[in-house]
């Protein structure tokens, strides 16, 4: 599974194994944010993620960890 994030300060490609996928099934697909851990690294200028968990994370928590950015 390939997923790409995006925002202002650039993209980041998040990359699954199916083992990965499999044992996160319920936690990516039932949450709507979610935070990622895994080993970051960068080929060709492409930043990416291979994902070794993933953790549910409510707006309230979402808010915690990153506040809000004014970039203008």
């Amino acid at each position: 599974m390939f997923v790409r994030l995006e925002d202002e300060m650039g993209r980041l490609d998040v990359i699954s194994q199916p083992q990965v996928c499999e044992k996160e099934r319920e936690i990516i697909n039932g949450n709507g944010i979610l935070a990622v851990r895994g080993k970051l690294g960068k080929e060709d200028g492409v930043t990416n993620l291979k994902a070794e968990t993933f953790f549910p994370l409510t707006l309230d928590d979402a808010r915690e960890i990153v506040r809000s950015h004014d970039y203008h």
